[in-house]
């Protein structure tokens, strides 16, 4: 734990102490919190998977927004959440790296970390696909495409992840709501020591939760209008997609970036800041698009 600034001591001291404090929601950290919306969106999952038919998500989803509307608030809640996670997760990264605690796990943690943050993407994108309507399947398309330029492996891999090109979601479904989850659970739990985030954290997270799921419903694209889009963290990639005569370009920017997160525990100092602030960069060019 850091401690306070001392009262009485100098100013540059006390830009230290302040860019080392941890940001917290109410008292809770920013990993806790992140922790506990996913387990509050996997359990939530659980009481959603018997009324969801993966052969026809959007007809599932689309009887539930009319027709049911406690499984309409269970899907808003696992929906909110899910993001909730995704955006506590990236403030989570951000955090650690601004405070310099990247070198705190061990060498194997870190790199499972780095290693689950493209499954993690997988199991973010996965949930949308299953949505089945216009946009869902135009972000399918994008991905099965993004996937085959994968070298050596790209066919195959789509064909594990997403199953024949344009078919059901039933394999999209097996792996976002088993494997990617549990991949992604584990990893979070060895890196934070818990399997949840802790009860302030999950009564913070259900109550915004439960806030949005009750007053925000996100539709689904009937396919009348031309323009399609995918969700919020996706947009960057389609944006460069459209400007980008070689897709494949991109892959290699990614793993680049993983690269570079796997390589700054061990770079040196003024090095591994130089990487911190181009990653920030990225991400927040990325997130403008």
């Amino acid at each position: 734990m850091n401690e306070p600034a001392r009262e009485g001591a100098s100013p540059p001291d006390r830009e230290t102490a302040a860019v080392r404090r941890p940001l917290k929601l109410w008292s809770v950290s920013l990993g806790d919190a992140a922790l506990a919306a996913f387990v509050l969106c996997a359990v939530n999952s659980v009481l959603l998977v018997p009324a969801f038919d993966a052969r026809d998500g959007a007809l599932s989803i689309a009887q539930w927004l009319l027709a049911n509307p406690r499984a309409a608030v269970l899907r808003n809640l696992h929906y909110w959440t899910a993001h909730g996670f995704l955006a506590l997760t990236v403030l989570h990264v951000w955090d650690s790296l601004r405070r310099g605690l990247e070198r705190r796990p061990s060498r194997g943690v870190w790199l499972r970390l780095v290693a689950g943050v493209p499954v993690i993407a997988f199991l973010m994108l996965s949930g949308f696909l299953l949505r089945g309507d216009a946009d869902a399947l135009q972000a399918r398309r994008i991905l099965e495409q993004m996937l085959g330029l994968v070298p050596f492996a790209g066919p195959a891999l789509a064909q594990l992840l997403l199953g024949q090109e344009g078919g059901a979601t039933g394999a999209v479904f097996v792996q976002h709501a088993a494997s990617a989850t549990l991949v992604v659970w584990a990893v979070i739990a060895e890196h934070a020591r818990r399997l949840w985030g802790g009860v302030r954290a999950m009564i913070l997270v259900t109550v915004a939760g439960a806030a949005l799921a009750l007053g925000v419903s996100p539709g689904l694209h009937d396919g009348l209008f031309a323009s399609v889009r995918g969700p919020w963290y996706f947009l960057g990639l389609q944006e460069l997609l459209h400007w980008s005569t070689w897709p494949a370009w991109l892959l290699w920017a990614g793993a680049a970036v993983l690269a570079v997160l796997a390589w700054i525990p061990v770079a040196r100092p003024k090095a591994g800041a130089r990487a911190k602030g181009a990653l920030t960069a990225g991400a927040a060019a990325y997130l403008a698009l």
